[in-house]
């Protein structure tokens, strides 16, 4: 009988069970939850941050996109045309002293999943486009028309003097564009 106790006791320590078991205490259990908590706190307060930081960026790349729409028209324009084919923008003709400046504003539009630009801004417009151009001094192929693109939103917002292109108040976002088009070429 002796030797069967001492059996079942011994059999007890192997299994884990008897006055030799390890386990953690209940302040260690608290500790780790603690942590956990914390992490897992820190890493839901950070989803909200993460979000406007994606959606900042999808609004940047879509204005840049309708941005390269507008540069696509204007570099698409024959140099025997004046006005541009998609958008009509007025482009400046070469002068001999002071450069001819045109300013266009444009806003988007959608339907039935395409995108236009028109000058009067509708309820469904999210961008809104200052398209200023200087057309040449001279009729040299060296000297191109400069064109800057600005898209700003909301489109309400009016921007500062497109010359400046500094970022206008009231604004969520801004995209600059700078581009060269050379009108006689060929």
């Amino acid at each position: 009988m002796r030797t069967k106790k001492f059996i079942e006791s011994k059999n007890a320590l192997r299994l884990g069970f008897g006055p030799r078991s390890r386990a953690f205490s209940l302040v260690e259990v608290v500790l780790s939850l603690g942590i956990v908590t914390f992490c897992s706190l820190t890493l839901i307060a950070l989803i909200p941050e993460g979000l406007s930081s994606n959606k900042a960026s999808r609004e940047q790349i879509i204005a840049l996109n309708l941005c390269r729409n507008i540069e696509s028209d204007l570099k698409g324009t024959a140099s025997t045309n004046t006005v541009s084919p998609l958008y009509g923008i007025t482009i400046p003709l070469a002068t001999s002293t002071v450069p001819n400046t045109n300013i266009t504003t444009l806003y988007d539009s959608y339907a039935t999943s395409t995108v236009s630009f028109s000058a009067t801004r509708s309820s469904s417009s999210q961008y809104r486009f200052t398209v200023t151009l200087v057309g040449p001094t001279t009729s040299s192929p060296n000297d191109p028309v400069n064109a800057k693109i600005q898209a700003t939103w909301p489109p309400s917002v009016t921007p500062l003097a497109p010359s400046t292109f500094s970022n206008p108040t009231n604004t969520t976002g801004t995209v600059n564009l700078d581009i060269a088009i050379n009108r006689f070429g060929s």
